[in-house]
């Protein structure tokens, strides 16, 4: 399988730890940093002894800056989550039932039950060697019934 690969030349900060390797990558802006976290066993005991973004700027924060060369698979995340399932789990229900909602400030006067059918968020991250690019939209579909 052939890997789409970047490079970077940087003065960077990394921990060298016995599971694992963590490089800080600064961005521009330099209260903004990704942490770049390479197992050297199995990436679920690693993600288990990482508590938290607190845990990996301990390791690393302590270390000295400098300079070295970077190589990472450049790569495109992309995630599509149906959010209509989670927020009835956390008893937000009203709004997905056309007897129970009050959304008619959405719509002309006139028409009735408006009532949300689906909710989705996307997201989508892209990591390459000129830098990051984010971004997330959230969609609701409004159902109206005819009187």
């Amino acid at each position: 399988m052939s890997v789409r690969m970047m490079e970077l030349e940087h003065e960077f900060r990394y921990s060298f730890e016995e599971d694992m390797d963590i490089v800080e990558m600064p961005y521009k802006n330099p209260d903004l940093c990704m942490y770049v976290v390479v197992p050297k066993v199995n990436f679920l005991n690693i993600r288990n002894k990482i508590e938290s973004v607190v845990d990996l700027v301990g390791k690393v924060g302590a270390s000295e800056i400098s300079k070295a060369m970077v190589y990472l698979p450049k790569f495109i995340f992309k995630d599509r989550t149906d959010l209509k399932e989670i927020l009835q789990t956390l008893g937000v229900t009203d709004v997905f039932s056309a007897g129970d909602a009050d959304l008619t400030k959405m719509v002309p006067a006139g028409q009735a039950n408006p009532f949300i059918s689906d909710a989705i968020h996307e997201a989508k991250i892209q990591v390459d060697e000129k830098g990051t690019v984010a971004a997330a939209a959230t969609g609701a579909s409004v159902v109206v019934e005819s009187m």
